[in-house]
């Protein structure tokens, strides 16, 4: 389970100037609805898509080779609310501080977790730019 949360932190600023909580959520089992398709053809086009677009497009399947994903539970976890003061305009200092807290709130959410709705992960989370 991969994140993309190290550089994105604009969610964070927007919270710190409208005073908004933030609430730590994970979802199990979405990784496990669709296999991506996996060939020597493919992944060349995915990587320069990839790394010219910032935002992966792989091709998956599902159940029979179609779009219907597979039958897996899907659970959604959430952690309590991380209270933010409002901001007018919040230094960097800040948003690094909150963004930190909110990224080991969702590790620990995950810890606490990931035993009973994750036992066959083949790795831990990360949190990867």
């Amino acid at each position: 389970m991969d994140l993309v949360l190290e550089k994105r932190k604009g969610f964070v600023r927007l919270a710190l100037t409208t005073g908004a909580s933030l609430l730590p959520v994970i979802g199990f089992g979405e990784n496990e609805l669709y296999e991506r398709l996996r060939h020597p053809l493919f992944d060349p086009l995915h990587k320069a898509a990839y790394y010219t677009a910032r935002m992966a497009a792989p091709l998956f399947v599902g159940r029979f080779m179609t779009p219907i994903p597979f039958r897996t539970p899907l659970t959604t976890v959430f952690g309590p609310p991380i209270y933010v003061d409002k901001v007018e305009t919040p230094t960097c200092e800040q948003v690094d501080a909150l963004h930190k807290q909110y990224l080991a709130a969702l590790q620990r959410l995950y810890d606490q977790h990931k035993d009973e709705f994750h036992a066959h992960r083949r790795q831990e989370m990360r949190f990867v730019a």
